[in-house]
C-alpha cells in the first residue's frame, strides 16, 4: 500500500514539473516580447526626425537595410529602416515564429509583436502577441 502511495506521489510531482516548466516557457516568451517592443521604442525615441515623418511605419517591415547605422552616420529613414530590421530579425531569433508591426494613431505609437506558441495544450500552435502603446 504504501508503495502505491509513492507511486501517485512521484507521479504527482511529475506532473507538476512538467506544468511548471511549460508555464515558465510561456513566461519567458512573453517577457521577451515586451523587451523587444520597449526595444524598439526606445529606439524611436533616438531618431525623433524618424518618428516625426513616420519613417518607423513600414508595412510590410523592411527586409534589408541600406546603410549600416551601426557603423556610420545615416539619415532619419535609413535609421528608422536598420531599427526595424535589426528589432525584426531579433525578433524572429529569440521568439519562434516571432514578428512585429508598428502603427500609429494621432500621436500614439502602438508596437505589436507576434510568436507561435501551444498556448492552450492542445497541440495546435497558436498565435500569441503583447501590444505596447506609448507618445513620444
Amino acid at each position: 500500500m504504501s508503495l502505491v502511495i509513492l507511486a501517485m506521489g512521484m507521479l504527482g510531482m511529475a506532473a507538476l514539473h512538467g506544468l511548471g516548466a511549460k508555464f515558465g516557457n510561456k513566461a519567458y516568451f512573453r517577457s521577451q516580447a515586451i523587451t523587444q517592443a520597449y526595444d524598439l521604442i526606445d529606439r524611436m525615441r533616438s531618431n525623433p526626425a524618424g518618428v516625426s515623418a513616420h519613417d518607423y511605419i513600414q508595412s510590410p517591415l523592411p527586409s534589408g537595410f541600406t546603410s549600416d547605422c551601426g557603423i556610420s552616420a545615416c539619415t532619419a529613414l535609413d535609421l528608422a529602416t536598420y531599427d526595424l530590421v535589426t528589432w525584426d530579425s531579433r525578433n524572429g531569433a529569440i521568439l519562434p515564429e516571432g514578428a512585429g508591426a508598428v502603427t500609429v494613431d494621432d500621436a500614439d505609437i502602438t508596437v505589436l509583436v507576434n510568436w507561435v506558441e501551444d498556448s492552450n495544450g492542445d497541440g495546435v500552435a497558436d498565435i500569441s502577441s503583447i501590444s505596447v502603446t506609448t507618445r513620444i
